[in-house]
């Protein structure tokens, strides 16, 4: 989702520092962790995309 779209009622840390300082401290480790990155796209682009991946990868 991009950023703007996030709620932040009731995240005392994302109201108080930003959704967007919070997130650009974050990226290298989301990026780190995470096997594949799929774009923003619809439910079933994303799962499509998801399974292709997944069945290119070595076991």
């Amino acid at each position: 989702r991009a950023l703007a779209d996030l709620p932040i009622d009731g995240r005392p840390v994302s109201q108080s520092q930003g959704i967007e300082a919070i997130y650009q401290a974050r990226k290298p480790l989301y990026e780190a962790f995470s096997d594949f990155a799929v774009d923003n796209t619809t439910p079933q682009e994303a799962a499509q995309a998801i399974v292709s991946r997944a069945q290119k990868a070595p076991l």
